[in-house]
C-alpha cells in the first residue's frame, strides 16, 4: 500500500506501463484485456506469471480512482500450452504414418483425413474435409462404404475388411479396420478409419506361393527320375529326400534370434532363448563382452563390425549376412535385420533378429551350379544342332569342295603335260600355279568356315560388325540355295553400330533360318519364286533388326504358338529344337525373335539385337 503499480511489473515492461497509464487516465473508461494478449506479472521475489487484468474507473467523492482486477491464468496457460502439444503430437502421428486415417461424423461427412488417405483417392486434404462418400468415390463404391458405415453406427461394432481399391496409378490391396468413436456420454460422434496398403505384402505372397508350387513341382520331377534310376543312384534320392526335407523346415518354420545391445558397448543387453537352440551357447555366455565380435567367422570379422559401425552411424536401419561359429564348431550364416535407436540424435541401442539362413545359401549355390549346368547343355544341344544342319547340307558342301579339288587336278594334268611337252615356259606355269593356288585358297574357305561352325567352345561375346556377319554367313549358306535352286539375296542397312554377340551362335540363328527357308519352299508346288532374302536395319536407338525372308506357303495357324516350343516339329524329320534352339540363343543376347506371315504368302522370321554401348 502507498507503493507505486509498476512494482507489480517486470522492470522491462515498467516505463511502457507508465505511458499506458497516461493514456488510460486521459481516456478512462472499462478495459479488459483481449484474449490472445501476453501480459505478465511479478511476484514478490521476481516470479513472473501470465495474467488477465481487468481496468474499471471509478468516481467517488474523493476522486476519481482506477479499480484494477488481475487474474491468475498460469494453469490455462499450462493447459494451453500442453493441448497445443498434444494436438501436434496427434498430427504429427496421424501425419507420420504410411497409412492413410480419416474420420466422419454421424452424417458421414469426413472431419479428419491425412496425407496418406489424400494420396490413395487423388485429392487435396482441403478437398475431402466436409464431403461425403458419394463426393469422393464412384457410385458402387460409395454405396459399399456407407452400408459399413452406417452398420458400424447403428451397432457399435468394429470392422475390418480386405479390399480391392483402384487408385489413378494401379488396383491395389487395402486392408481397412473402421470403429465408432464416442463421447463423453457413450453417444456415437462418427466413424474412424484407418487404412493400411497391403499389395506388396500380398504380391509377396502370391510369389511365395508360386515359388512353393514350382519348387514341389521340381521336386516331384526329381523324385520320380530318381525312383527310376537303377540302385546305384539310391543314395543320391535319400540325399534329395533330406535335403527336401530341410527345405520344407526352413520354409515352415523361422529360427529368429531376437536381441538388444549397447550401442556403445556392443554388449549384449537381452536374447532370445532360441540362441541356444541355434548357436549352442548359453544365454548367458551371449552377455559377456565381445561375445559377438569374437565369434563372427574369423573371415567375416572385420567386414561385419565396419559395415556394422559404418551403417549404425551413417544411416539407420540395415540388413547384412555374416557367418558366426556355433559352440560345436560348425559355421552359421546369419541374416541380422538391425534396428538403431536414437535419442537427441545419438545411438543409444541396437535391436534386431538374426535369421539362420544357412540352407538358404546353400540352395543359392546349388541354383547357381544348377544355372551353370543348364547353360552347358544349351550350348552342347547348340552344338548337336550346327552339326545336324551342317549334315543336312552335306550334299551340297560336297559338291562345294569337289569344284575346286576337280579344278586343281585338271590344272595340275594341264601343267604336267605342258613341261612333259619340251616347250615349256615359265609364265605359263605360273598362270597354271596361280589358278592351283586360287582354288586351293576357295576349298580352304569353305571348309575353315565349317570348321568354326562345327567347332564347341565356350560363349565369347565381342563387337561384331553385323552386316560382315550376313555376308560371312551366307557364303556357307548359297552352297545349300544352290544345291536347291534357290536364289539368296543380301539387304544390308547402311552404317549399322556394332553389336555385342557370339558370332557363331548368331551365324547359326541365320544359316538354321535360311534352311527353314529352303524347307518350306522346296516341298511345295506352288512355290515358283524360291528366295530367300537377308534384311538389316536400324531398329530404333537402341538394337538393329534383322529380317530372313522366303517365299513358301506360310505357317500353319494352328502350328503359330507352338512354333518355338522345344521338340516342336512340322517336319517329318528333325528334333524340333531349331526354333527353340534360336530363340535361347537370341534371348541370351538381350534380344528377341518372332515371325510374321505375308499378304501373299511366305513368312518373315525376324530378331533384334542391342547395338554395342558406348561407354565414356
Amino acid at each position: 500500500i502507498g507503493r507505486k503499480i509498476e512494482m507489480l511489473l517486470p522492470e522491462r515492461f515498467q516505463h511502457r506501463h507508465l505511458e499506458q497509464l497516461k493514456d488510460y487516465y486521459a481516456n478512462p473508461g472499462t478495459r479488459q484485456m483481449v484474449d490472445g494478449l501476453d501480459f505478465v506479472a511479478c511476484r514478490k521475489y521476481g516470479i513472473e506469471f501470465p495474467c488477465k487484468i481487468t481496468l474499471n474507473q471509478l468516481e467517488t467523492a474523493d476522486g476519481s480512482f482506477v479499480i484494477c482486477c488481475l487474474h491468475d491464468i498460469s494453469k490455462r496457460k499450462h493447459a494451453e500450452a500442453a493441448l497445443l502439444e498434444s494436438h501436434a503430437l496427434l498430427n504429427a502421428v496421424i501425419e507420420g504414418t504410411p497409412d492413410a486415417i480419416f474420420a466422419k461424423d454421424i452424417d458421414g461427412r469426413h472431419t479428419l483425413a491425412n496425407t496418406a488417405l489424400a494420396q490413395i483417392v487423388d485429392q487435396s486434404v482441403e478437398n475431402i474435409i466436409g464431403k461425403t462418400n458419394s463426393e469422393l468415390f464412384p457410385p458402387d463404391m460409395a454405396r459399399v462404404f456407407n452400408e459399413e458405415d452406417n452398420h458400424i453406427i447403428s451397432s457399435g461394432e468394429k470392422f475390418s475388411m480386405e479390399q480391392e481399391f483402384l487408385t489413378k496409378e494401379s488396383m491395389r490391396t487395402i486392408l481397412v479396420d473402421k470403429y465408432p468413436y464416442l463421447n463423453a456420454e457413450g453417444k456415437t460422434l462418427g466413424v474412424i478409419g484407418i487404412v493400411h496398403d497391403i499389395t506388396e505384402r500380398k504380391m509377396i505372397e502370391k510369389s511365395l506361393r508360386e515359388a512353393h508350387v514350382q519348387l514341389e513341382k521340381n521336386v516331384q520331377k526329381r523324385t520320380k527320375e530318381l525312383r527310376d534310376a537303377n540302385i546305384k543312384l539310391q543314395r543320391e534320392h535319400d540325399a534329395l529326400v533330406i535335403s527336401e526335407h530341410r527345405l520344407r523346415q526352413l520354409v515352415e518354420s523361422t529360427n529368429a534370434i531376437p536381441w538388444e545391445a549397447d550401442a556403445k558397448t556392443w554388449q549384449f543387453t537381452y536374447v532370445g532363448p532360441q540362441a541356444v537352440r541355434l548357436m549352442g551357447y548359453p544365454v548367458k555366455q551371449w552377455y559377456e563382452k565381445d561375445f559377438w565380435a569374437d565369434h563372427i567367422h574369423p573371415d567375416d570379422r572385420d567386414y561385419a563390425i565396419n559395415y556394422c559401425l559404418d551403417l549404425s552411424q551413417r544411416f539407420g536401419d540395415y540388413e547384412f549376412d555374416y557367418r558366426m561359429m556355433t559352440a560345436n564348431g560348425e559355421v552359421v550364416w546369419l541374416h541380422d535385420i538391425v534396428k538403431v535407436d536414437r535419442k537427441n540424435g545419438e545411438i543409444d541401442a541396437l535391436r534386431g533378429y538374426m535369421i539362420n539362413v544357412t540352407e538358404r545359401k546353400k540352395m543359392e549355390e546349388e541354383m547357381h551350379e544348377a544355372i551353370d549346368e543348364a547353360s552347358m547343355q544349351r550350348e552342347r544341344l547348340a552344338h548337336i544342332i550346327r552339326v545336324q544342319t551342317l549334315g543336312e547340307m552335306a550334299s551340297g558342301i560336297a559338291h562345294e569342295i569337289n569344284q575346286p579339288l576337280a579344278a586343281i587336278e585338271s590344272y595340275a594334268q594341264a601343267s604336267q603335260q605342258h613341261l612333259q611337252s619340251g616347250t615349256a615356259k615359265a609364265e605359263k606355269i605360273d598362270e597354271l600355279l596361280d589358278k592351283i593356288s586360287g582354288q586351293a585358297k576357295r576349298a580352304g574357305a569353305v571348309v575353315s568356315r565349317l570348321r568354326a561352325m562345327m567347332r564347341r567352345r565356350t560363349v565369347n561375346t565381342s563387337p561384331v560388325n553385323i552386316n560382315e556377319l550376313l555376308i560371312e554367313v551366307s557364303k556357307i549358306a548359297e552352297i545349300d540355295t544352290r544345291l536347291h535352286e534357290c536364289d539368296l539375296q543380301l539387304k544390308l542397312g547402311p552404317s549399322l553400330p556394332n553389336v555385342i554377340v557370339d558370332d557363331i551362335q548368331i551365324q547359326q540363328v541365320v544359316l538354321n533360318l535360311i534352311r527353314n527357308g529352303i524347307d518350306a519352299m522346296i516341298n511345295t508346288d506352288c512355290c515358283h519364286d524360291k528366295t530367300i532374302t537377308i534384311n538389316t536395319k536400324r531398329n530404333n536407338e537402341n538394337d538393329v533388326l534383322i529380317s530372313i525372308t522366303d517365299c513358301g506357303p506360310g505357317i500353319a495357324e494352328a502350328d503359330a504358338a507352338d512354333i518355338f516350343e522345344a521338340f516342336y516339329t512340322t517336319k517329318d524329320s528333325g528334333l524340333g529344337m531349331g526354333l527353340a534352339i534360336c530363340r535361347n540363343i537370341i534371348n541370351a543376347h538381350g534380344g528377341e525373335i518372332d515371325f510374321s506371315q505375308g499378304e501373299a504368302g511366305g513368312t518373315t522370321f525376324h530378331f533384334t539385337l542391342p547395338f554395342e554401348t558406348q561407354t565414356v
